[in-house]
């Protein structure tokens, strides 16, 4: 069962055809434009290969867009693809080679219930991918076990920072306790303690960021933290993926910066609370690593 990130990877290539188009072809059925061809080598059966991608409806309209990075890469399968949503994306992907760039146009009657909720008056949806890269299948898997045995090294070197953070914290909140901490004010009663700016890029509403924190009540009390999981925490600026507090006090700092955010409960979680750790009308401490921006 494909899950909906699946479905609008699957889905998303197809894209309106753009005005003069270089070439038009069928694939299974379906239209395809190729909007440029690629000077690379050629996608191969078995390969895993990384592709951009965007999904407009029939007047051009951006309904979901993946084009800053590639999407996870995908295996062109050996054999005849097995038709189902998507399947003629893999087939196109399959045909291609590194820097196509190439719509696909799904008529309306080919989706079913799969459309954007609100979309039910579209004619076509159309994905457009940019092949980006193609490994084999020894290439990726190689790859791959390399990229988890460095994030299972980075995340030893954070678990064993974090009763060395925990100290810190500890100073830093008995600093504000009796009134020695060199606190700043912002704006709707967030405050913070600036303990390095940063010197990298500085993020704004849409970046999305990468951060450390660890996380008291204001009687010293941790409630959670990221280092003891060994990994960063990631989320977009603006988007309201986290507590208020976190989308106005991160974009104070650059990249690189580290801070100690202290956020009334207006801006963290209320008069609610949060699980068993957070009691309702709780000032909230975070001290924070600004690690990487987006």
């Amino acid at each position: 069962m494909l899950n909906k990130i699946a479905f609008y990877i699957l889905a998303a290539l197809f894209i309106v055809a753009c005005n003069n188009p270089s070439s038009k072809n069928m694939i299974e059925g379906y239209e395809y434009i190729v909007h440029e061809k690629g000077s690379g080598d050629k996608v191969n059966v078995g390969d895993y290969v990384s592709f951009t991608l965007k999904i407009e409806d029939d007047k051009g309209n951006i309904l979901q867009e993946a084009t800053s990075e590639p999407l996870p890469a995908i295996q062109v399968p050996e054999g005849e693809v097995p038709k189902n949503p998507g399947s003629q994306l893999i087939s196109l992907i399959g045909q291609s080679t590194i820097g196509d760039s190439v719509s696909l146009i799904m008529p309306k009657d080919s989706l079913k219930n799969m459309l954007p909720p609100g979309q039910d008056s579209l004619k076509h949806l159309a994905y457009v991918i940019r092949i980006v890269r193609s490994q084999s299948k020894e290439a990726y898997e190689a790859e791959q076990e390399k990229i988890r045995q460095e994030a299972a090294a980075r995340a030893e070197i954070l678990k064993s920072r974090e009763l060395e953070v925990k100290d810190f914290m500890a100073e830093v909140n008995a600093s504000i306790s009796n009134g020695t901490a060199d606190i700043k004010e912002a704006e709707e009663g967030l405050k913070y303690i600036m303990h390095e700016e940063g010197t990298g890029v500085q993020p704004q509403a849409g970046d999305k960021v990468q951060v450390l924190y660890y996380g008291t009540l204001d009687n010293g009390n941790m409630f959670d933290n990221a280092f003891s999981r060994g990994k960063e925490f990631e989320f977009t600026i603006g988007r309201g993926m986290v507590i208020r507090g976190w989308d106005m006090g991160i974009p104070l700092l650059k990249e690189g910066g580290k801070a100690t955010l202290i956020i009334p409960s207006e801006l963290g979680y209320g008069d609610a609370g949060a699980g068993a750790n957070i009691p309702g009308g709780s000032t909230l401490h975070f001290y924070v690593e600004l690690v990487k921006v987006n």
